[in-house]
């Protein structure tokens, strides 16, 4: 459309009027900010917030493909909400599974939720629904009544180097993460989250909900050096998901396990690994699978000490159970019903029948595994 612009400026302090587009007075700021996106071309662009404190009493609200909205830094722009806000500070559900919002990127920022009233499924700091090839990126978000960074069906994007601490209630059962990812369908494509600094968060710090790569193909969802801790319930939470990876991730004094997989409705957790990370801590088992048809689960190289509960804790009746001797176990020893019926499978060691299972030994000292 003739006049629109591809990148806006937007300041709060009227002496940045002569370099802004639209200059913020600092109550009802969402106004001139989405005024200022509905301004940009129809095929997208860049919405530059200049150093500053924003702050809203609604959504903002980013409902146009390929979007970009920035800050000057975590440090210098603020987004923050007035008393007894209670939305989302970024909301937008116009899109669907079928024709999702396409390229969204909001990064280098902090999101303040402080003043969110009590929680609700909305009071999230970014609620947009069904995002495709978005990211966030160097964001500071704390304190919001509901998730930190929230959505639902969310394909091949990616959640990196954000910061987000006490965000959501510690009673919630779902939407009160830190990150939280829901109902990913058949996705064909990977999400990955990574970098990110996740503490004192509601339900969990990262949480994976049917997030699903398609049957077929051999895409995986990616949970990578992430630090996870002090959060009221688990660390990771992977609820029915498929095809995820879990590597590299420092999980420390979260109140519940640290990762933890559980079935969800009909689906249970398949197809996922486990691997190197620390699991240190946490108040109840380092690594617990609550689900006992879960499948081709594996789990290696991670150090797990100082869990209260013990190290590992399994469900699993119906499928293989792999147990790698790299464990690397400090005080702790694989407790609770490890109800297997395949076979277990140590690296470098000859397959044991479960019916004898005794002490196995690696270079790290005995395991002992109970059958239940």
């Amino acid at each position: 459309m003739a006049g629109r612009k591809s990148t806006i400026v937007i300041g709060n302090k009227r002496t940045e009027k002569e370099k802004a587009d639209f200059v913020c007075s600092g109550k009802q700021d969402q106004e001139s900010i989405n005024l200022a996106i509905q301004s940009l071309s129809p095929d997208g662009g860049r919405l530059l917030l200049l150093e500053g404190e924003y702050i809203i009493d609604s959504s903002v609200i980013p409902n146009l493909n390929n979007l970009e909205i920035v800050g000057q830094g975590i440090n210098r722009t603020k987004i923050r909400v007035s008393k007894d806000f209670r939305g989302a500070i970024f909301q937008d559900q116009s899109a669907s599974q079928d024709f999702p919002r396409k390229g969204l990127i909001i990064r280098n920022m902090s999101l303040d939720g402080t003043s969110m009233k009590k929680m609700a499924m909305s009071t999230k700091g970014n609620f947009c629904h069904s995002l495709k090839n978005a990211q966030f990126e160097n964001l500071h978000i704390y304190n919001t009544a509901a998730t930190g960074i929230g959505t639902d069906f969310l394909i091949n994007s990616t959640i990196r180097n954000n910061i987000i601490e006490n965000c959501g209630e510690s009673t919630a059962s779902t939407g009160s993460a830190g990150i939280g990812i829901g109902t990913g369908d058949d996705s064909e494509e990977p999400l990955i989250i990574t970098g990110n600094h996740v503490r004192s968060c509601g339900l969990a710090g990262i949480l994976l909900e049917s997030q699903k790569s398609a049957e077929g193909k051999f895409l995986h969802h990616i949970v990578s050096n992430n630090v996870i801790r002090e959060n009221k319930q688990w660390g990771i939470l992977i609820r029915g998901s498929r095809r995820v990876i879990i590597n590299s991730n420092m999980i420390v004094g979260n109140s519940k396990d640290g990762i933890a997989l559980e079935t969800y409705f009909s689906n249970p957790p398949k197809d996922i690994l486990i691997s190197n990370n620390i699991v240190q801590g946490n108040g109840f088992y380092g690594i617990s699978v609550y689900s006992q048809n879960a499948k081709s689960i594996e789990i290696l190289g991670n150090i797990l000490s100082e869990n209260q509960k013990g190290c590992f804790y399994s469900e699993m009746l119906k499928d293989e159970l792999s147990y790698f001797a790299n464990w690397k176990d400090v005080n702790n020893k694989i407790t609770g019903d490890c109800h297997v019926t395949g076979k277990i499978t140590l690296s470098g060691l000859p397959s044991r029948d479960p019916q004898n299972l005794g002490e196995l030994w690696n270079d790290q000292g005995t395991i002992k595994i109970s059958k239940g």
